[in-house]
């Protein structure tokens, strides 16, 4: 009796598995984990050839020892196992949901990016998921908000469509970088800069991975290469303006720095170090500094 309502139960549970199957990945697990066990239940519990000749004289006169068919034994035994069978399906569940939270995160987080997209990415993506450009304005967004694995996720997508597009490679050795993960970011940029050598912003980047692993002259060579690519930020003209600087390059360090300045002029900081590398013009520097610290 028992091996048939345990049968019934595993078919019951199969059967709302196939019912769920396209639902949640939490009923699957759930369902999935019922027929097991009910499964496993039903060979347990299924009487041994010799248990059916012998069923009914065995059942009169062994009704309480220790055989191993006895119910009180499989009780015991099965209670033993339910521990374990919980245990399994409660961290099987508990992986599902953190992994479904990461994977969900760049479908559900989004929905607040459609007021702030100019171009209305997401809609774009409900009718055209290959959409490059849509793509890499949701990851940009992502990347924007400090969200890199959401950031990460879109530019992969963008690369399964077309794996040599220069802006999700850039992007993703970005999300690299910003992560600290220098290595692969290089390994990245390079990758990118093979198929892009024309790409001055590659060349950037790769230049602050080696300023941030300490490879000095690799970061200047990117950083010319860079500026001869028509790059002019700010930040990185700083960045090359301190490693000369650093390095005892005094002239290229202060026509660097006047670049900056005429980009920002008030950056005050900038300033300071001009009037420490131009004696001259200290007094100068030193009251443009005052005025734009006074303003700020």
């Amino acid at each position: 009796q028992k091996a048939k309502r345990v049968k019934t139960a595993c078919i019951i549970s199969l059967f709302l598995l196939a019912i769920t199957w396209s639902i949640d990945g939490f009923f699957i697990l759930l369902f999935l984990g019922a027929a097991s066990f009910f499964g496993f239940l039903s060979l347990y519990y299924r009487p041994r050839p010799v248990e059916r000749e012998h069923q009914r004289s065995w059942q009169s006169q062994n009704q309480n020892s220790s055989y191993p068919g006895n119910s009180a034994t499989i009780n015991k035994k099965i209670l033993a196992l339910l521990p374990i069978v919980i245990g399994i399906t409660f961290f099987a569940i508990v992986f599902r949901v953190l992994n479904s939270n990461s994977s969900s995160e760049a479908e559900s987080s989004p929905i607040a990016l459609n007021e702030s997209e100019p171009d209305n990415s997401l809609s774009v993506l409900q009718s055209d998921p290959n959409n490059i450009d849509a793509l890499t304005n949701v990851g940009n967004e992502f990347y924007g908000q400090g969200q890199y694995d959401s950031a990460m996720k879109y530019y992969e997508r963008v690369l399964k469509i077309e794996p040599s597009n220069q802006y999700a490679l850039y992007n993703k050795a970005l999300v690299f970088y910003s992560k600290k993960d220098y290595s692969r970011s290089i390994k990245i940029v390079r990758q990118c800069l093979s198929q892009h050598p024309d790409y001055g912003y590659a060349y950037y980047l790769l230049g602050d991975n080696y300023q941030s692993t300490n490879r000095l002259d690799s970061a200047i060579t990117c950083f010319e290469q860079a500026y001869q690519f028509e790059v002019r930020d700010a930040d990185m003209l700083q960045t090359w303006a301190e490693i000369s600087k650093q390095q005892g390059n005094t002239t290229k360090a202060i026509e660097l720095y006047k670049q900056v300045i005429e980009q920002d002029s008030s950056k005050a900081e900038i300033y300071s170090r001009l009037a420490e590398l131009e004696p001259s013009q200290a007094d100068r520097y030193r009251k443009l500094a005052e005025r734009w610290a006074v303003n700020q």
